[in-house]
């Protein structure tokens, strides 16, 4: 894996602001398994850590990336017409064609401008905000991210392994430039085939969401996050004790608990909001990163986000938080 630190480009590259969007309909554990799910409320959140969950009822992710994109402009006061490229991550688009960012390209009422999907399950965020790395170290003004999830209509409320792990949100970021010692520090992403059976969904309109082996996923998350972690935090001449605030993938408790245990790192350093709003996929990281703004992270510290997805794919993102980010989250109700 090739880490990217955007300094070495003579530049850096900042987050501006966060945006998140739930779904509307909260679920809580009492509430799902009345819906079907064969678990009592108790061991629901013994077994995954969570309480509840938010589910759409008429929104789709295009509307979910819609509010969260527009709850980030809003906080960077960057108008629709400054965005120079967008970027969806999601992997529970309402079609294929045209593709879910065009969708939100129109929703937003953007300029004429690149906006592409793409697709890399839990990790999708980090992988988008690759890209837009790399697109404003090349002259790119704004970027706008999105990572945006409706899993509740890909899975079976009955089904033991995935009916209580998921809700819907979508999560956006601005990304632009900045002075080299702050904002994005360096980010890293990375996949492997050996997984790709492990969860999966088919293309047709009742296909639902499988977790085949669960302990397998389970096995390689925790062990994902902590090497691509380490091989970044190696890269930057840090370790685990340097950072302040570690962001994982929102994956279940257990996950988490077991991530923690494996990195001696302090389960108060590691900011979950899984209780509340449970696994949301790609949205997982910006949903996180955005509630983290608004509640606890100083500026000057730093922030390590990590992400692992089916496939299985990876990413790992080093963010120094500007007073100007901090402000901004804390500030304005985006």
């Amino acid at each position: 894996m090739k880490i990217l630190t955007p300094k070495q480009w003579g530049t850096g590259v900042r987050i501006a602001s966060f945006g998140a969007q739930l779904g509307v309909e909260k679920r809580d554990n009492a509430r799902l398994h009345a819906l079907g799910y064969p678990e009592a409320p108790e061991k629901i959140e013994r077994l995954t850590g969570i309480q509840t969950r938010y589910h759409v009822r008429d929104e789709s992710s295009a509307t979910l990336a819609i509010q969260a994109a527009q709850g980030a402009m809003r906080s960077a006061h960057i108008a629709p017409s400054s965005i120079e490229q967008l970027i969806v991550s999601s992997s529970s688009p309402e079609q294929l064609i045209p593709t879910l960012a065009s969708r939100v390209h129109a929703g937003l009422s953007l300029p004429p401008c690149p906006a592409h999907s793409i697709s890399a399950s839990c990790s999708g965020f980090l992988f988008a905000l690759d890209i837009a790395t790399r697109a404003v170290l090349t002259g790119t003004s704004h970027v706008l991210v999105c990572a945006t999830e409706t899993r509740s209509r890909q899975i079976d409320i009955t089904d033991h392994s995935t009916g209580a792990l998921f809700g819907d949100a979508a999560g956006a970021a601005i990304v632009q430039s900045c002075p080299t010692d702050e904002g994005l520090l360096a980010i890293g992403i990375t996949s492997q085939d050996s997984g790709r059976e492990t969860v999966s969904l088919g293309c047709l309109r009742d296909d639902r969401l499988q977790m085949k082996d669960g302990a397998r996923v389970y096995f390689e998350a925790v062990n994902g996050m902590k090497q691509i972690g380490e091989a970044l935090l190696e890269s930057q001449g840090l370790t685990w004790e340097d950072i302040d605030v570690v962001i994982p993938h929102q994956a279940n408790g257990r996950i988490l608990k077991r991530f923690c245990w494996l990195t001696e790192i302090p389960e108060e350093k590691a900011f979950s909001n899984l209780r509340e709003v449970g696994n949301t996929s790609s949205a997982s990281i910006p949903v996180a990163t955005h509630q983290a703004l608004r509640t606890r992270i100083k500026p000057g510290q730093l922030i390590l986000m990590l992400a692992i997805g089916a496939g299985f794919t990876a990413g790992a993102a080093l963010l120094k938080a500007d007073e100007a980010l901090v402000h901004t989250a804390q500030s304005v109700d985006g």
